[in-house]
């Protein structure tokens, strides 16, 4: 079972790669630092608000929601600094 979970983990967070590959490249991202900015305010839109609602609406505990969205928000931003500098 946890090996079915790892794998289709791997799939959706490459996927969420690309799409963000995609993002970078449609904005005429340049530089590590650009790379981060523009993920982060993606991130912020598309991670942590919609993460906050389960904590509104569903009583996520919110260091859970701390934990978790941390985790997306810093791997996401090494992925578009690291897309920024492959430009």
């Amino acid at each position: 079972q946890s090996g079915k979970a790892m794998a289709a983990s791997f799939v959706l967070v490459f996927i969420a790669c690309a799409i963000l590959r995609k993002f970078l490249l449609i904005f005429g991202v340049a530089t590590p630092l650009e790379g981060m900015q523009y993920t982060l305010w993606l991130a912020i839109g598309f991670i942590l608000i919609p993460q906050y609602n389960d904590v509104l609406f569903s009583g996520k505990p919110v260091k859970l929601f701390a934990i978790t969205t941390g985790y997306y928000m810093v791997s996401l931003l090494l992925v578009g600094a690291v897309f920024g500098g492959w430009a």
